[in-house]
């Protein structure tokens, strides 16, 4: 079965123009170009993965030779039945998570931005700053032991307030997507150490 890219709709590629605007001046100033595609499978199912993981988008730097024959300096694949899904605000977030991996390239003496060969800006992929890959089956198998439960830890212990503030807040949930994985659940004895530390 193959898989069906088309440009994404204008109101995706208005809202990377919007976050661009608002949150990556630099982006802007150096007039990167951002294509926005969306993919789907023959059958309008979801398709796009990384590293073989379903993926609801994924951001890449496009090449010299296809930049000179007008494709953007960078583009974002959107994953269209998964984005169809989403609600505004988890748009925005997904959005603005693609393009924040694109960073220019710097003259560390000058510090002004390097271009290629054709005048275009350089640019890399900024990685994640929490990156994991874990077996559910070896957390359960060697407990503490396991380096997804001393990752598992570290998150917890050093990001609660960023990324698990809403479970610290009494019973508010937020709210799952349609079709979105789920929600990383905590014993109640792992809720109430939490609580303590704060």
């Amino acid at each position: 079965m193959s898989n069906i890219y088309s440009l994404a709709p204008d109101e995706a590629v208005e809202r990377v123009a919007h976050l661009v605007k608002c949150f990556h001046q630099p982006l802007l100033e150096a007039g990167v170009k951002i294509d926005v595609l969306t993919v789907a499978d023959e059958e309008g199912e979801s398709c796009l993965k990384l590293h073989g993981n379903p993926a609801y988008a994924v951001a890449k730097i496009v090449s010299s030779k296809d930049r000179v024959k007008g494709a953007g300096d960078c583009e974002i694949v959107i994953d269209e039945p998964s984005y169809t899904t989403l609600s505004d605000a988890s748009k925005d977030a997904l959005l603005d998570h693609e393009i924040h991996h694109f960073e220019l390239k710097i003259k560390a003496k000058t510090g002004r931005v390097k271009l290629d060969e054709n005048g275009r800006p350089k640019l890399g992929i900024r990685k994640h700053d929490h990156d994991f890959g874990w077996f559910t089956l070896i957390a359960k198998r060697h407990g503490a032991a396991s380096i997804e439960c001393r990752q598992a830890t570290d998150l917890l212990r050093g990001g609660r307030q960023t990324y698990f503030a809403f479970a610290l807040d009494g019973d508010a949930q937020p709210a799952l997507e349609a079709g979105a994985p789920d929600t990383i659940r905590f014993s109640p004895a792992a809720l109430a150490s939490l609580k303590a530390d704060k």
